[in-house]
């Protein structure tokens, strides 16, 4: 019985590799729009479900370079401002990362509005171009 369930799991894996099977995700285009984060707040992720003990929210408003940039936002409802930083796949930052990045409330980095134009990703990322994305997890104190 195990036997034919297994060949039954590999059957449908096969069949659902198949090329008429619709995309989903990516590969996403984006079109960037430069701007400036101000870093707005900075406090502690209380939340018992957390990647790190030591996790905070780090709150930022983005400005665009270009003032009459909104008016040609593909995403207009799509706010600028009281944005969440994210690493990872979502998680909030560790606070000695952010600290390490230079990220303090009233700073200002460099920037850039992600607008999805190709694909079925999220339609609006923000990123800072001017700290390290790939480091976070070494800074991260895990749950206890």
């Amino acid at each position: 019985m195990k036997r034919l369930f297994y060949i039954l799991v590999v059957a449908l894996t096969v069949q659902s590799c198949t090329d008429d099977d619709p995309i989903v995700g990516g590969p996403c285009e984006y079109d960037s729009i430069p701007g400036t984060a101000v870093i707005m707040t900075i406090f502690p992720d209380t939340f018992k479900l957390r990647m790190c003990d030591n996790a905070v929210f780090v709150y930022f408003d983005f400005v665009p370079d270009d003032s009459g940039a909104p008016d040609h936002y593909k995403f207009p409802a799509w706010p600028d401002t009281n944005r969440n930083l994210f690493v990872g796949s979502g998680q909030n930052p560790p606070a000695s990362w952010v600290e390490a990045e230079g990220l303090a409330e009233e700073t200002q980095h460099k920037c850039v509005r992600l607008e999805e134009i190709l694909g079925t990703c999220t339609p609006v990322i923000f990123e800072f171009s001017n700290i390290d994305y790939l480091n976070w997890p070494e800074y991260c104190e895990p749950p206890e």
